[in-house]
């Protein structure tokens, strides 16, 4: 081979490979697979060749062209190539600008993709642009930093409105407050423990009752047989009763039980003797003198039995029971 045409084909080869790879790095796929497809905006929205074409996240395509419209409107017509196979463009689908991230990424995220009919390569879809993310945060974030300045103005008064109102006598006044609520809480503490003296000292009383009641239920249980035979006699009894003449019993009843009634009122106001020993603790302190110190006799009669009687074998002439000493023991 001649040395001219091995001159000639290098430079083909160097041409070709500069203008692949300028190609390249412009965004242009020379070689690329997949359909091509166009769409007009108002504005460029800050999409740039070789941003990506996405579709739920996932990159199916590259933007390959990015120029003014030949009309001298303004508009802005996108290029961009699909080239995933499973991506179908349709007449419903949409080619919507919009931001990645709040770092300004921008993309061609396409929508409506499984419904319409197809589109050929070259056709034009349906467009929309997307704010930026920056921009959409800062919309949103503008009413709640204009509600904050509003808000930090209101504390700012409020705060201004408490100190003029929490001068020194307020001050004062407060501490006073503050000191009669710690007295009254001193006194409350001082009542609670002597009305838990007075329960326990009730309580003991409480426990002695219930004893008692349990003596009589004992009682009850032991005579069970007895009181049985009184509910059998009361059985006679009323049949006996069943013969007689009810209704002048039940008036004499009646009348009987007018009585009583006017006497248990009588006993209630302390009137006559039975009130007076029911109604008085005199009687109840007085019976229970009389029986310790019955209780006394007895014991000294048990220990010492011949102060109260005497025996004599020979018919000696006793002597006179000395009385007994009640002060003893």
């Amino acid at each position: 081979m001649k040395k001219e045409v091995q001159i000639g084909l290098v430079a083909l080869t160097a041409i070709a490979v500069a203008y692949f790879g300028f190609s390249f790095l412009l965004g242009k796929q020379i070689l690329r697979k997949g359909d091509q497809f166009y769409a007009v905006y108002p504005s460029s929205g800050g999409i740039a060749v070789d941003n990506h074409v996405k579709l739920n996240g996932i990159s199916v395509g590259k933007v390959n062209e990015v120029e003014l419209t030949s009309e001298g409107d303004g508009a802005v017509l996108v290029g961009f190539y699909i080239d995933h196979e499973s991506v179908r463009i349709t007449d419903s689908t949409v080619a919507k600008i919009a931001s990645l991230d709040l770092f300004g990424t921008m993309a061609v995220v396409l929508s409506n993709t499984s419904v319409g009919n197809p589109l050929a390569s070259g056709d034009t879809v349906a467009s929309q642009v997307q704010g930026d993310l920056r921009s959409v945060v800062d919309e949103r974030i503008r009413p709640l930093e204009k509600k904050t300045n509003e808000l930090i103005g209101s504390m700012d008064s409020l705060v201004h409105s408490i100190q003029l109102i929490l001068d020194h006598e307020t001050r004062q006044n407060l501490q006073n407050s503050f000191k009669s609520i710690n007295k009254s809480l001193q006194v409350f503490e001082s009542t609670a423990n002597t009305l838990d003296a007075s329960v326990e000292k009730e309580t003991k009383r409480i426990d002695s009752i219930l004893l008692n009641v349990n003596a009589i239920a004992e009682n009850i249980k032991q005579n069970e047989e007895n009181i049985t035979n009184v509910l059998s006699n009361f059985s006679n009894i009323s049949d006996s009763l069943a013969k007689a003449d009810i209704v002048g019993t039940f008036d004499k009843a009646g009348k009987t039980m007018n009585n009583v009634s006017d006497i248990m009122e009588k006993i209630d106001r302390g009137e006559g003797t039975m009130g007076m020993l029911i109604n008085n603790d005199s009687l109840y302190n007085n019976l229970n003198e009389a029986t310790l110190e019955l209780d006394k006799l007895l014991e000294d009669m048990r220990v010492n039995p011949k102060r109260y009687m005497h025996f004599s074998v020979f018919g000696r002439r006793e002597k006179p029971a000395e009385k007994p000493n009640m002060k003893e023991r």
